[in-house]
């Protein structure tokens, strides 16, 4: 067994495809490299590597492998004591948040709690955190050096980090995904906390590199076991019997502005509906589509698929410390890696999408995906010194102009719509901290020259005000101009205008038949698609609800259902192959 304290080297893995440790298992697997037994062995699969290459019969392997080469990071081969001592500590503030936030704990009476009792004093902690980072910025405490400089440093971040997470868990009932982007923000705060207790003579990088297999070991294990909870009750499966139970118990207002039909007659401010956790029981003269007061609380949904999610963002922490890793084809991962993470993230859009929450779901897998890049920035920074981290931007920033140089003023454009608002405070801080240095107090940064200190930004400041000046500014305001322009197009204009029309067309073929409807919504259906702005989804919406509106009473409800979904793959299919085949 090597000595993790001394710093030992870890043994190679024995020459079994296996390994000896379920991480050098899963590197095996997912590069693809079976070590011979022989080197006779070796000469006679290389002499045969043409032929394996040209074999068909070898092609559904290779996809295979290929397959499984992109799906798991490549993992460093670990001894099993070494292996399973670090996928207990990753373990720890997974079964934390799964135990306090999601159904499988006590997520309901912690969000409900958290809630109802606490929630007004989120502005006041939110305030005086930003008020403390703000004046702790002002006297240049990133730069204090000395030994009880180094100290209160140390506590100022920590004070931040304390504020903002008792922040977002007071407005877990306005945002209920806060939880679980606080779990992705501090689990690798975490695991650097861990290798400095546990690991501190072993090199950072070494570490970081470790901890891919535990991390995906962690991340599949999560999600296995949320699997089997869901098929285990009927209580713990997603249908409309829970989202209302799981509503009520979280404490989520019911929407009666939008609904008001459906308030209860003995007390309006309720939903005129209950449930004991079996059945849901209606009052007379309550519809049961009513159960939509409870659409827009994605508290339910966040709940249930809590430790997906929380597999989730530990696969891509175990991507992330897999890309810390000195490999050739580190690029091709990275690209690969963001090809899988959009793929999962428009499953569980998709399925939100099926249980008709995607639009909350959406800001919230968008906000998960932002803290995770955030915290891995963080644990980055964290596993190299500051010298390190100079050279690896730099080089990482070269690496991005050769090859996407000439798209770069399109996304600058972006960023100036969205972080002018930041960046013009950020200009104000830096004026009042140039102030308060010329002061000259002992806490603040001096002076390196009479230059500096005639200037009324910092020298930071000034050296980005000399980077925006050396871009091409018309260009990328032209850019940013039409970035403010597609997004009033396609999330103002647009989606606003289409629901309009089809509420419109719905009232206009209302008294038509079936056969005269369907026609209308094929024609028109088809050249709405014919349009890239406009979305699919309100047209199958309108579809599905003339078609029940003009056809419930000759085909009944399953049928109107069915022919609707019919037409709307006909329509959908018919205007592809008109896309395709005679536009091109």
């Amino acid at each position: 067994m090597v000595d993790l304290e001394a710093g030992g080297s870890i043994p190679e893995a024995p020459t079994s495809p296996l390994g000896s440790s379920p991480a050098s298992a899963a590197h095996s697997l997912a590069s693809g490299d079976i070590p011979a037994s022989s080197s006779a062995g070796e000469m006679s699969s290389a002499t045969a590597a043409p032929a394996a290459e040209a074999s068909p019969k070898s092609s559904p392997s290779k996809i295979v492998m290929k397959t499984v080469r992109t799906v798991l990071p490549k993992a460093e081969p670990l001894p099993w004591c070494t292996f399973f001592s670090l996928s207990f500590k990753v373990a720890i503030p997974a079964a934390i948040y799964i135990l306090a936030f999601t159904r499988m704990g006590f997520g309901i009476d912690c969000f409900y709690y958290l809630a109802d009792r606490y929630s007004e004093y989120a502005s006041v902690v939110g305030i005086a955190t930003v008020a403390f980072i703000a004046i702790m910025y002002l006297f240049d405490f990133t730069e204090w050096q000395s030994r009880a400089g180094k100290v209160f440093r140390k506590a100022t971040w920590w004070i931040f980090v304390v504020g903002i997470t008792m922040l977002v868990l007071l407005l877990t009932g306005e945002y209920p995904y806060g939880p679980i982007c606080l779990f992705a923000f501090l689990t690798p705060m975490w695991l650097v906390t861990v290798k400095n207790v546990f690991y501190s003579d072993i090199r950072t990088r070494t570490y970081v590199s470790w901890l891919s297999g535990p991390l995906l070991f962690i991340s599949l294990l999560t999600g296995i076991v949320w699997f089997i909870w869901t098929f285990l009750r009927d209580e713990n499966e997603w249908n409309e019997i829970t989202r209302v139970t799981s509503a009520e118990a979280a404490g989520c207002e019911p929407d009666l502005k939008t609904y008001p039909e459906c308030a209860s007659e003995n007390n309006p401010e309720e939903a005129c509906f209950t449930t004991d956790g079996h059945e849901i029981i209606f009052e007379d003269g309550c519809d049961e589509t009513c159960v939509s007061v409870y659409e827009n609380c994605i508290n339910t949904f966040i709940l249930w698929v809590g430790p997906l999610l929380v597999g989730l963002v530990l696969f891509f922490l175990s991507f992330f410390c897999a890309f810390l890793r000195t490999d050739n084809d580190a690029e091709r991962d990275v690209i690969n890696f963001a090809k899988l993470w959009i793929f999962l993230l428009f499953t569980i859009w998709l399925t939100a999408s099926l249980a008709g929450i995607a639009a909350g779901v959406s800001t919230a897998l968008l906000a998960i995906t932002l803290a995770a890049f955030v915290g891995s920035a963080i644990f980055m920074a964290s596993s190299m010194r500051h010298d390190e981290r100079k050279v690896h931007a730099k080089g990482f920033w070269e690496r991005i102009k050769d090859k996407w140089g000439d798209h770069l003023d399109i996304v600058r454009g972006m960023a100036t719509v969205l972080l002018a608002p930041v960046a013009i405070i950020y200009l104000i801080l830096s004026m009042i901290n140039q102030s308060v240095r010329r002061i000259g107090l002992p806490v603040s940064k001096s002076f390196g020259t009479e230059e500096e200190r005639k200037d009324f930004v910092t020298k930071r400041a000034r050296s980005q005000i000399r980077t925006f000046k050396s871009w091409d500014r018309s260009k990328i305001l032209v850019y940013a101009v039409l970035w403010g322009f597609a997004f009033m197009v396609l999330q103002v204009i647009v989606a606003r205008f289409t629901v309009l029309f089809l509420s419109w067309l719905i009232e206009m073929t209302s008294p038509l038949g079936l056969g005269a409807v369907t026609g209308i919504m094929v024609g028109v259906g088809l050249l709405m698609f014919m349009l890239p702005p406009v979305p699919g989804v309100p047209i199958y919406l309108t579809l599905g609800i003339v078609v029940l509106a003009t056809g419930r009473e000759t085909l009944g409800i399953i049928g109107c259902m069915a022919y609707g979904a019919a037409v709307s793959l006909v329509l959908k299919l018919l205007a592809c192959t008109l896309q395709q085949k005679a536009i091109g």
